[in-house]
């Protein structure tokens, strides 16, 4: 693997500077490289560098799996490790809807108690890789890309929860708000992979 990675950086720099290179080959007098052919070739650089490697996609294609096409080991699946950690990432969901209402009643709500109770980071990152061993390779990258996203929801979250001053404005409610359906949203694409 660091042997592969070497060798693409090797080509990548050798592909990289080749047109460099080429435009600084000698050239009879008569075939003079013009400002605009030389900026040309320079551009070419940055071009070169977008061309997707082994790593990335097809153009235009997601390098992450969706759920309907992720490879699933049902056996791991139905573990009763992994079906706990479901259960757990099901009631996450519950609570950050109950958080949400609690919100829609009381705006002046204090959220943080129930965020800190609820969503202990050690438990919620544990639940969160052991449902990802379930899944092959492939499809436990887009499983840790949803679990980072939650992780950084939650603590979002509680930030943006926090009472600045006399109490929480309708904008900073608002904000709280939206950090709750993203966390839910984040939560149900990753349940989706269960089903």
């Amino acid at each position: 693997n660091a042997q592969a990675k070497k060798k693409n950086m090797k080509l990548s720099l050798t592909l990289l500077l080749l047109p460099t290179v080429l435009s600084y080959t000698p050239s009879f007098p008569s075939k003079r490289q013009t400002r605009g052919a030389f900026i040309s070739t320079v551009s070419s650089i940055g071009i070169a560098t977008l061309i997707p490697t082994n790593a990335q996609a097809k153009f235009g294609e997601s390098i992450y799996v969706s759920p309907k096409d992720a490879i699933v080991d049902n056996e791991i699946l139905s573990s009763s490790s992994v079906q706990k950690s479901i259960e757990s990432l099901k009631t996450y969901r519950t609570s950050v809807s109950d958080l949400n209402a609690m919100l829609t009643s009381d705006s002046q709500a204090d959220l943080i108690p129930g965020i800190r109770s609820t969503f202990e980071f050690s438990k919620l990152r544990s639940d969160l890789n052991i449902l990802g061993t379930a899944f092959d390779e492939d499809t436990q990258r887009s499983i840790d890309r949803i679990s980072r996203l939650i992780i950084q929801d939650v603590q979002e979250l509680e930030a943006a929860s926090a009472f600045k001053g006399g109490g929480r404005s309708e904008i900073r409610k608002g904000n709280v708000e939206r950090k709750l359906v993203k966390l839910e949203g984040a939560f149900g694409e990753l349940l989706a992979f269960t089903k």
